[in-house]
């Protein structure tokens, strides 16, 4: 009897010492700790809002205006919560203030918010994840009718997105089309290429998301004044020369002395062969504008005078640029009118400011090897009539001195 009561207690104490071995297990949990775990506790739940499983996110994706994002702030609520992307791509963050989000990525956005919250909370454990994507937009800027975010067509190129924002407002060949996408180095597409020359490789298929700023070149004005069609300011790109200012001002009369062009800036005055860079092509002779310049374009007042027996007889302008003989001026004062000789005397004011006279036989310029002389400013051509005398002989070289200043003031 003492041994069944004795076997009793024996196995009360066994059954008892294995439930509190199985209660200890079940508070520690299967790693045997029992602080990891608080059954008073409600379980903790995900706060983090959840996409729509059909969205899947690129951790590279850049955020840009219409975007959503959830940021939490590990224990501190009320620097948490959703935040719309503005149209100017930025976010307003408590302590941090004003965040430009747009061209980052989620990543790149925490490191900011990071950043910004240090000065004010120690060690701040910041999460950032994208709640809604912005819907199928693409965006114009700039130099068009109607700058604004449209809803994204598939196969959409450049030109059809002009189309949309209703044309540009700038001639095509001062504009350049700037393509951002997805934090790539932006691509420049000038619409001269698109609109003008009409090249397909410059009609470039588009993407949602993408943003396109019609950029207009960088312009100054300066002042055009003297012989030119339309003086007074114009506007030219920045970098362009005095060749373009003449073009702005619709270029020259026909009195203009281009060779003698100047450029006007502050107190020094930079001449310029117009006529070289203009007329001969040759680019080098061309001087780059400043904002402020004056282009000058003098006059030409240099002339000779063919009188006599010819059919119009006068002024002759001495082309700018450009040499004038002996046989040009008579052609273009109508040639030799009747009863005219076929010599002439050109009388020139020498270097030492005395009238030097000398005769020409018109028969044999050119054709018999004599030569075709150059005429110069205030040269005068005489025709005499046959049977009369030259003029040397009718009036002598001290009267043909008063005649040359009445004939050249």
């Amino acid at each position: 009897m003492v041994m069944n009561r004795k076997s009793n207690w024996i196995l009360a104490l066994t059954c008892l010492s294995c439930l509190l071995v199985v209660s200890a297990f079940s508070l520690a949990g299967p790693n045997g700790d029992s602080s990891k775990k608080d059954h008073n506790l409600p379980p903790v739940q995900d706060q983090t809002k959840k996409l729509p499983s059909n969205l899947a996110v690129n951790p590279d994706y850049v955020l840009g205006p219409e975007d959503v994002i959830t940021v939490t702030t590990q224990n501190v609520p009320e620097m948490s919560g959703d935040f719309l992307v503005a149209p100017n791509g930025h976010i307003m963050f408590p302590i941090v203030g004003d965040v430009d989000v747009a061209g980052h990525t989620l990543r790149q956005v925490q490191k900011i918010l990071v950043d910004g919250l240090q000065s004010q909370l120690r060690d701040p454990q910041v999460s950032v994840n994208l709640k809604q994507m912005r819907e199928n937009r693409i965006y114009i800027l700039g130099s068009v009718r109607q700058p604004n975010v449209y809803d994204f067509k598939p196969g959409w190129h450049l030109s059809q997105l002009i189309a949309a924002a209703g044309g540009i407002t700038d001639p095509a060949n001062r504009l350049t089309a700037v393509l951002f996408r997805n934090g790539d180095d932006p691509k420049k597409i000038p619409l001269s290429k698109l609109l003008i020359q009409v090249d397909p490789n410059a009609d470039i298929a588009l993407k949602t998301g993408d943003t396109v700023y019609i950029q207009p070149k960088e312009t100054i004005q300066v002042n055009v004044v003297g012989q030119v069609t339309r003086s007074g300011l114009v506007q030219i790109d920045a970098n362009q020369g005095a060749v373009e200012a003449l073009g702005a001002a619709e270029g020259p009369t026909q009195q203009a002395a281009l060779s003698m062009a100047v450029i006007h800036r502050g107190n020094e005055n930079i001449p310029v062969n117009l006529y070289d860079a203009v007329v001969k092509g040759e680019a080098s002779k061309d001087v780059i504008m400043k904002a402020g310049d004056t282009l000058i374009i003098p006059q030409d007042v240099d002339q000779v005078s063919v009188v006599g027996t010819v059919a119009h007889p006068g002024p002759i302008i001495l082309p700018d640029g450009r040499t004038l003989t002996l046989s040009q001026a008579i052609s273009e004062a109508g040639g030799l009118a009747q009863r005219a000789k076929n010599s002439c005397t050109l009388t020139t004011i020498g270097k030492d400011g005395k009238l030097v006279s000398k005769d020409y036989d018109l028969k044999k310029i050119g054709s018999k090897g004599e030569p075709d002389p150059v005429l110069k400013n205030k040269d005068v051509v005489f025709i005499p009539q046959s049977g009369a005398p030259n003029i040397s002989d009718a009036l002598g070289i001290s009267q043909l001195y008063y005649v040359l200043r009445a004939i050249i003031p």
